[in-house]
Parts: C-alpha cells; sequence; structure tokens
C-alpha cells in the first residue's frame, strides 16, 4: 500500500495544481453572481477573468492571473468565471466576439453591464503588467465616477 501511495501522491498534488491554475484565481463566479456584479447591484469594484479549461492560452495565463489577482485583491474583489459549462449566458455577454479567452474585465458602477475589457491580448502580458493596466483603468474611473469605491 505505502508504495502505491508513493506512486499516485505526487500525480494527486499535480492534478490539484492544474485544476487550481486551470480555474484562476479569486472566487469562481456563477452566471447569477456574474449578473449581480455587472448589474451594478453590487457596490464593489470587480476584477474579472473568464476563461475556458479547455483553452491552452488560458492555461498559459492561469499562473500570470493568479500572480495579479494576488496584488489586487488588496484593493478590489477579484473572480474567475469559467465559460465551459455557461455558453448561453456568455453568448449573451459577447465575450467570444470581444478577443476571445483569457480576458480581463473591470466592473464598476459606469461599466453599463458589460464591464471594460483590460486588454484581447492578455495572455502576453506579465502580471506587472496587468495589475498597472487595471490600476490605471480604475484611476481615470474614480475620477469620472461618483464616489467609486477602490475598496472592497
Amino acid at each position: 500500500f505505502s508504495s502505491m501511495l508513493r506512486t499516485v501522491a505526487p500525480c494527486l498534488v499535480l492534478v490539484g495544481f492544474f485544476v487550481a491554475t486551470a480555474l484562476g484565481a479569486g472566487q469562481v463566479l456563477t452566471p447569477e453572481e456574474h449578473a449581480k456584479i455587472a448589474s451594478g447591484k453590487d457596490e464593489s469594484v470587480w476584477v474579472v477573468e473568464f476563461m475556458s479549461t479547455r483553452c491552452g492560452s488560458c492555461k498559459d495565463f492561469a499562473p500570470k492571473w493568479a500572480q495579479a489577482a494576488e496584488q489586487l485583491s488588496s484593493s478590489v474583489k477579484v473572480g474567475s468565471f469559467v465559460i465551459d459549462k455557461h455558453m448561453p449566458y456568455v453568448n449573451k455577454l459577447k465575450i467570444l466576439g470581444d478577443g476571445g479567452v483569457p480576458q480581463v474585465r473591470v466592473y464598476h458602477k459606469k461599466s453599463g453591464g458589460k464591464g471594460t475589457a483590460i486588454d484581447t491580448d492578455m495572455g502576453t502580458k506579465p502580471a506587472g503588467e496587468i495589475v498597472a493596466e487595471v490600476k490605471k483603468l480604475l484611476k481615470n474611473s474614480a475620477k469620472d465616477s461618483n464616489g467609486i469605491a477602490l475598496k472592497k
């Protein structure tokens, strides 16, 4: 039994790492939770990654997103939306028509329900650039909005 455990345990660790990485960082959002965020009913500022577990670029992007999300989580709420099982909802959002996945959007009161796409080519950016782009967008939004909160 112990020899089998020594063989299986490293595989389980790798599988766990892949699943955690593939699902991105932050809270994994349901369509209902995303709809609340996008509608402006949630007063918080959200940064949401849209991804697919079947997407090679999304898998490559996952470690960068995890680093960026960790840095951003002190000032905004961070979430991931896995599109695989929610295609009717995703089609309504037109995420795939706006550059596909992976994609990061910022939601706040003035985003009008669609969210503001940071960049459609996120997969090539290091975590520091992602954080800088989000902070720049939030800074500009704070100037334009009525009391947008940059904290959770």
